[in-house]
This record gives C-alpha cells, sequence and structure tokens, in this order.
C-alpha cells in the first residue's frame, strides 16, 4: 500500500492523463471507461480499467506494465518521481497501454531501481497548483496590489534590443 503522499499524487496525475487519453478517443461514446487507482497491494498497487489491469505502480513511484491480474511485468518503464521520465511518458501515454511495452521511447533502462534516480532538491510536481500571487507596492495607488508571479517576472525582465535593418 502506497503510503508516500507526493507518490500517491503523482499517480493521480498519471490515472488523470491516462483518463484524458481515453476521453479524448472516446469521448462521445455511450460507454465509458473509467480508470482508477486500487490501492490495496502490500508492494504493487494497480490502476484497473473495468475488469483489466491497465498498469502497476510500486511503493517508490516505479510504473510497471501488467502481466496479469496479480503481477507487474519484469522491468519498470517509467519513474513517476523523476520529472524528466514523468515528462517523457507525459509525451507517449495512451490508454490501452502501448507505452508500456518494451522499446517505446523515453522509458527507463533495463534493470533500473530506485537507486539509480537521480538527485533532485526540488520536485516537480505536475499537479501542483499555480505559483502564489506577488504582493508589490503601488506607488500611484499608495497601497499594496497583487500580481500573478508571471506578471512580476514579465516586468522585471529587461527591455528586449530591438533588431535594425541593414
Amino acid at each position: 500500500m502506497i503510503t508516500n503522499a507526493a507518490v500517491l499524487a503523482q499517480v493521480e496525475a498519471y490515472v488523470a492523463l491516462v483518463q484524458a487519453n481515453y476521453d479524448a478517443q472516446y469521448g462521445d461514446r455511450s460507454f465509458r471507461s473509467v480508470f482508477s487507482f486500487e490501492n490495496k497491494g502490500q508492494k504493487y498497487s494497480r490502476i484497473v480499467s473495468g475488469g483489466s489491469v491497465h498498469a502497476f505502480v510500486d511503493n517508490d513511484g516505479l510504473l510497471y506494465k501488467s502481466q496479469g491480474w496479480k503481477a507487474p511485468a519484469k522491468d519498470a518503464r517509467f519513474d513517476l518521481m523523476d520529472p524528466e521520465s514523468f515528462a517523457n511518458m507525459a509525451k507517449v501515454v495512451r490508454w490501452s497501454g502501448g507505452h508500456l511495452y518494451v522499446g517505446v521511447e523515453g522509458q527507463l533502462p533495463k534493470g533500473y531501481t530506485i537507486a539509480d534516480r537521480p538527485l533532485v532538491t526540488e520536485r516537480i510536481y505536475y499537479n501542483a497548483p499555480v505559483e502564489a500571487p506577488q504582493i508589490r507596492f503601488d506607488a500611484a495607488l499608495g497601497r499594496p496590489t497583487y500580481a500573478p508571479a508571471a506578471a512580476v517576472r514579465a516586468a522585471n525582465r529587461p527591455a528586449r534590443k530591438s533588431r535594425k535593418a541593414k
């Protein structure tokens, strides 16, 4: 059973990606397949759709193709906790599980373990809320104002040099 909140958040983000891919292809049909996460196993948890297993996730956030209802395939395919691996997976994700077959672009190398995970001091979570607004003092109004962080960065960016035609 996965108890780490960060891993659970990334698994939910993965399930949302798979569901969005399915809905993009079959969203207008009367029968709708729903992907869900069963957090029951001691070492592996299942991502299921209807009566079949889509994939397995271990307690460390490694994603595996399913070998059957009860067991994952041998090697991990993607690392949900590694931002680069998650981004690679998000580019090729398919609701049918085609991105979980060996040899798909962006997969982890064979024999990858949690010890191979790159050291990251700051984790990037793809379902994290947007940046908080920043407070700055507006002299014209005589009071503090709130601005989105992106707007503050754009206002503080130096002006670009214009290109002159020759």
